[in-house]
């Protein structure tokens, strides 16, 4: 039957894939060493699948417990990917000396854990969110000397060099990546808003023209403004229950208008006054008034609660024995 069949590595691994989506990383790891048991061998992509969910959710102490394992337990050797996602562990919990650690170790390596263009991205762009310009210029020059940077480091380069002010520099590698890649239009509204706190805006107009300021969608044409005065010309406001009355947006306000916006605001200012000395008043003679001790504590409160109740309850009883008693002699008469 089927369920007698023995369940194969791609069922394992959609299994250990379930939960590891979920932050669940113990319970897949038990997986893989129910795999080994059943007579199955584990694969690196399986170990990878728990290293990638341990990045997400910032647990470096499992990953690296994950890599020492597969090293010293299973006789696997971890590859680029499993150590990129032990470096995201470290940035995401911004760990960053044991990140750079790894990544001394990973440049001495020349086979498989050799590192690639995502495993010095992902410091790159942890120290671009620390503001640290000089850690970023250095990794950006060690990567130029053995790889070519994506555009992602390119542009978190020239965003931390025009946040800290050096925007000459800035620009020098913007020509430089001009030639590789088209710059993003994010890139250009940070260099925009930079240049502009620091007048520099000759530089950036040399570069990427002059900017275009937005119209503003209120103003008015000359040819409109005739159009709504011609319109408003022989219009009389509309006055009555539920109606406001239309005056011609293009037109000075009346003297009748002027002069009850005037009362209205002298008002609102007399009522604010009368309320700000209402409130000292009201401040200073709480001020006055002898503060009074807190003779009955809680506990006193719930003796006397108690003695009530059981004075209460007597009384009850007392009632109860009178009417018997009463109830009884009238029986014998």
């Amino acid at each position: 039957m089927y369920w007698d069949r023995q369940i194969s590595i791609v069922t394992y691994s959609a299994m250990i894939f379930a939960r590891a989506n979920f932050g669940r990383h113990e319970e897949a790891y038990e997986l893989i060493n129910t795999m080994v048991k059943s007579g199955l061998t584990p694969t690196l992509y399986n170990f990878n699948i728990i290293l990638e969910s341990c990045q997400q959710y910032g647990n470096n102490h499992f990953a690296r417990r994950v890599i020492i394992d597969m090293y010293s337990v299973f006789y696997i050797k971890p590859d680029v990917d499993s150590w990129n996602y032990l470096l995201g562990c470290y940035t995401s919990q911004q760990k960053m000396l044991n990140a750079e650690k790894i990544l001394d170790w990973m440049k001495t390596q020349v086979d498989v854990a050799k590192p690639n263009v995502k495993s010095y991205r992902l410091l790159i762009v942890q120290y671009c969110r620390l503001k640290c310009p000089d850690q970023v210029h250095r990794l950006f020059t060690e990567m130029i000397e053995s790889m070519e940077p994506d555009i992602e480091c390119w542009s978190r380069l020239v965003e931390v060099l025009a946040r800290s002010k050096s925007i000459p520099e800035a620009f020098q590698y913007i020509d430089k990546m001009k030639e590789k890649f088209s710059i993003p239009l994010k890139l250009q509204h940070i260099l925009l808003s930079c240049c502009r706190r620091n007048n520099t805006m000759l530089e950036y107009t040399s570069r990427f023209g002059e900017v275009q300021t937005k119209q503003d969608p209120y103003e008015l044409d000359e040819e409109r403004k005739a159009f709504i005065e011609a319109e408003f010309a022989d219009c009389e406001p509309i006055t009555g229950k539920g109606w406001v009355e239309l005056e011609n947006p293009l037109s000075t306000p009346s003297a009748e208008t002027i002069r009850k916006r005037e009362q209205k605001r002298q008002l609102e200012l007399k009522m604010k006054r009368m309320e700000g000395e209402f409130m000292k008043k009201a401040i200073e003679e709480d001020n006055q008034k002898p503060k009074k001790e807190k003779i009955v504590s809680k506990r006193s409160l719930m003796r006397a609660t108690k003695k009530l109740e059981t004075q209460i309850k007597k009384q009850a009883q007392q009632k109860m024995k009178e009417e018997k008693k009463a109830k009884f002699s009238f029986r014998q008469e």
